[in-house]
């Protein structure tokens, strides 16, 4: 089963997003042939994501499954998500310091790591701002750029506007990608029990969640 492959770096505007599937070592083990393909074609929200992070100590992280992309579902926050989303913008490539010690100062160890995982101080600063704008799980563990939030609650998912890809599989890397994605429609019940379908042929495991952003360098 060949997936489009997104390299979250680069992109604009394309993040942050929520990625909800299966994380991976590396892009090119995300999935293994012989367990995780069914015999028809994957659906074309199927995406390989690959995530650099750790600020500058960089590491390398895979998921396959949706991508839903932050500014597509502002209809599910809990207010205006445009700070939300404007943190984690500075907070990318060429980070603007500046204006996140300014005006998001409580985030601002959250930028400029050195490729340790959060603490717990941190992680609670990334969930308390979470929690001001979408009930999602708390964050459990992860690093700058990647974090995981575990499993959702049963069908949390349904009805998130997620990404599509135009004529797959492509390559999907740089400013030009938005061209090659497309949102048509929500995340549905038939995409959720193909998700977890999956994680039943790759050992029974269980879709989750990932906040991911543009790393900082």
């Amino acid at each position: 089963m060949k997936l489009s492959q997104l390299t979250a770096l680069g992109t604009g505007d394309l993040m942050p997003a929520l990625l909800y599937g299966f994380e991976f070592p590396d892009a090119a083990e995300a999935p293994p042939e012989h367990s995780s393909s069914p015999p028809e074609e994957p659906p074309d929200w199927l995406i390989t994501t690959s995530v650099q992070a750790g600020g500058y100590s960089m590491s390398y992280y895979a998921v396959v499954g949706a991508v839903f992309r932050i500014a597509d579902n502002t209809s599910h926050a809990l207010q205006d998500p445009t700070p939300f989303i404007r943190l984690f913008h500075l907070m990318a490539e060429d980070s603007d310091i500046r204006a996140i010690e300014r005006d998001f100062p409580q985030q601002r160890e959250l930028c400029g790591t050195w490729g340790a995982a959060y603490n717990s101080n941190q992680l609670g600063r990334l969930d308390r701002w979470l929690r001001r704008f979408f009930s999602l799980p708390s964050p459990r563990d992860g690093l700058e750029a990647f974090v995981r939030l575990g499993m959702p609650t049963e069908h949390q998912m349904l009805g998130w506007t997620h990404l599509h890809v135009l004529n797959p599989p492509q390559t999907l890397e740089g400013l030009g990608v938005q061209a090659a994605l497309t949102t048509r429609d929500a995340f549905g019940p038939p995409d959720d029990d193909f998700l977890q379908a999956m994680g039943s042929r790759i050992g029974g495991r269980a879709p989750e969640l990932y906040l991911v952003w543009e790393n900082s360098d």
